[in-house]
């Protein structure tokens, strides 16, 4: 119940929650979406409860869980910055498609509601959105800045500026598209090489943390005499400020390791 509650409110964003497709019930929507907190939940109480029967210490079952608990986030991949290529590789397929459409002989309202139809899946609900707000009678300009709010992405917002400048100008539309398919292509390819170069931060960390982890636990199984001076309150004092700033090193490689979406440099401004 604690966890229905804290995650009420974030079942209206689908890059949180799961989409709901047929005639899923609003229940089993949520319970499918809480199934891996619930698991890890599990998990971290399991690990908590039998490093602290293990070792009689309670500080190390409470690192234990919290450890358990915020293991996909230290140890697992990062998954921000594959979803931020995947984004501007699907605004690059995106562009290419309204080149396309464009050279067909379609306008640029036009072609962005047929191109709605077939967009790449990682923006398929922001270009579906644009193309209602067109055809509900927004003006392209108004549509063109909400959907780069809700792509948030910077390729889309430079994307979506030369668009509401092309469209205020005339000129070819066309080759402008497939400029920007080719822009979108380096920002993927410049977001790779990111990626590639935190990911050995987060190699280092897990390598950092398993061989800490399995000293702590052999020296646990092998010396119990050479530990007894954590059993006390003031070594589990102790024990708590150690393992504290180990676990605040463990968070300070992870975030030096973290993909963050950087500040764009282009503010769309209001719609006229």
């Amino acid at each position: 119940m604690v966890l229905y509650g804290l995650t009420a409110r974030r079942l209206d964003d689908y890059g949180e929650s799961p989409k709901p497709t047929g005639m899923e019930s609003p229940i089993k929507l949520r319970l499918k979406w809480l199934r891996p907190y619930a698991l890890r939940l599990c998990g971290a109480v399991v690990a908590a409860v039998l490093v602290w029967w293990w070792t009689t210490w309670p500080v190390a079952g409470v690192v234990a869980g919290l450890l358990v608990w915020w293991g996909q986030a230290l140890f697992g991949p990062d998954t921000a910055g594959r979803a931020a290529v995947e984004k501007a590789e699907a605004v690059a397929a995106w562009s290419e498609s309204l080149s396309g459409t464009v050279a067909a002989g379609l306008g640029l309202s036009q072609a962005l509601a047929a191109v709605a139809q077939a967009a790449p899946p990682e923006i398929e609900n922001e270009c579906r959105s644009l193309a209602r707000d067109l055809d509900g009678g927004m003006s392209l300009d108004r549509a063109l800045r909400t959907f780069a709010g809700t792509v948030d992405d910077e390729t889309c917002t430079e994307a979506v500026h030369a668009l509401i400048r092309a469209h205020q100008r005339s000129g070819d539309l066309a080759a402008l598209l497939d400029r920007l398919a080719a822009t979108a292509r380096e920002n993927a390819a410049l977001r790779m090489d990111v990626i590639a170069s935190r990911a050995r931060v987060r190699t280092a960390s897990r390598l950092i943390s398993v061989t800490a982890l399995a000293l702590i636990a052999l020296t646990v199984a092998s010396g119990p005499d050479f530990l007894a001076n954590y059993d006390g309150l003031s070594g589990q004092i102790l024990l708590a400020l150690v393992l504290g700033l180990f676990g605040l090193s463990l968070a300070w490689l992870e975030r030096m390791g973290r993909w963050q979406q950087p500040a764009s440099l282009i503010d769309l401004g209001e719609a006229p």
